[in-house]
């Protein structure tokens, strides 16, 4: 299961890469079309920037959550021991979690919506475009539930390692 995550952290990355490349195209043509009379003002330009924009900031919003870059915070105070910090872990995972299935619920619902509509200049479904939203979300409660399992088996494997002392030749 490790292995899949990391395959999908990484397609995320690289879809990430993608997403950027393909936002600097509409909005290049956007600048050159206001700024420089090169191109004339395409209209599919602006609602292209946009999709891609909503889909840039839902699958960076799921690679920030793998590397607990952006929903880790500091809520609690610093615990002082283990059991403190991995309770601390959990209560900020399990809130994170809980955010992520509700979000996850109300996307679904949101995407089933957006079947029903097509955008004005381009005339594609909105389906398309909400369902970065649902997308986000799964890679939301994967990763974080792999982060539950890291923090619990850190735990586990903390209190079950041999506590070595030092004798008092140096040798142990």
């Amino acid at each position: 299961m490790r292995r899949l995550l990391r395959f999908y952290h990484l397609f995320l990355v690289l879809m990430l890469g993608i997403l950027c490349i393909s936002l600097m195209i509409p909005v290049g043509m956007q600048i050159l079309a206001r700024y420089g009379e090169i191109i004339p003002a395409y209209l599919w330009t602006e609602e292209a920037a946009r999709f891609n924009l909503i889909w840039l900031i839902m699958v960076g919003s799921a690679v920030a959550v793998r590397e607990n870059a952006h929903f880790d915070i500091d809520l609690l105070p610093t615990p002082r021991t283990a059991f403190g910090a991995l309770v601390a872990q959990l209560f900020v995972r399990l809130c994170v979690l809980g955010f992520a299935l509700t979000f996850l619920w109300g996307s679904v619902s949101y995407t089933k919506f957006g079947m029903r509509m097509t955008s004005d200049m381009s005339d594609i479904n909105m389906a398309y475009v909400y369902s970065a939203f649902p997308f986000a979300a799964i890679g939301w409660v994967a990763f974080t539930l792999e982060s539950i399992y890291d923090a619990v088996a850190g735990y586990l494997r903390a209190e079950s390692a041999p506590v070595l002392k030092e004798a008092e030749n140096g040798a142990r």
